[in-house]
């Protein structure tokens, strides 16, 4: 079983197509609620995989041996594209609180990165596991690198790297001040620390041997 986090804004809507791709009616998607630590009463009998917006321990206790895989992002480049998100639609807000705060209190890129649930949210959703505690590590920054690489350990052809809900810029299309960056990494603390482990783990791994789903 391959169990893959969707991060908001880390490429996970792009991951979903591929894994759609390889998966087919063996891929079962969660996007329930990311607050909803339990898993489902049931899972069809025949998945391989689940994708989705959850954290990573949710489906430990139904699937203990079940392989991790994530994507994550340069934390200000990740917060700075979820707000740039939120600013290009103002008709989520009606079911999204954050979006109807960016609008109604008219957020500043700051003020948006001091709500709590924009501090360290690739942390939040990795719920204490460590970069060794994942199969597979993608690097939005080196997307087509890191699918390449998927693909070799997955033993199979991921075909090419799609752009699903892609920002305009690597900042989702806000630009960022060199006070504004500043201030989202003192924000994002524990998510600067494993973005950093990832890649340098991501640089020094070996070419990845291929397996079996």
């Amino acid at each position: 079983m391959l169990l893959s986090i969707h991060i908001p804004k880390c490429g996970g809507t792009s991951f979903r197509r591929v894994l759609g791709r390889l998966f087919g009616p063996r891929l079962a998607l969660d996007y329930a609620s990311p607050f909803a630590d339990s898993p489902p009463a049931a899972v069809p009998a025949d998945t391989s995989c689940i994708h989705g917006h959850f954290r990573a321990g949710k489906y430990a206790a139904l699937f203990p041996g079940a392989r991790l895989v994530t994507w994550v992002r340069h934390p200000v480049s990740r917060v700075a594209s979820h707000y740039a998100y939120f600013r290009r639609h103002p008709e989520l807000g009606a079911a999204n609180p954050v979006c109807r705060a960016v609008h109604e209190r008219g957020l500043s890129l700051v003020d948006f990165a001091r709500l709590d649930s924009m501090c360290d949210r690739m942390s939040w959703f990795l719920q204490g596991r460590r970069v060794e505690d994942f199969a597979f590590i993608g690097i939005v920054e080196e997307y087509e690198q890191s699918l390449a690489r998927f693909g070799a350990w997955l033993g199979a052809d991921p075909g090419p790297a799609p752009r699903e809900n892609a920002s305009p810029d690597a900042a989702g299309g806000w630009r960022v001040g060199p006070a504004e960056a500043a201030a989202i990494l003192d924000l994002n603390r524990a998510d600067v620390r494993w973005y950093a482990a990832a890649r340098a783990a991501a640089a020094a791994a070996p070419e990845p041997q291929r397996r079996a789903v």
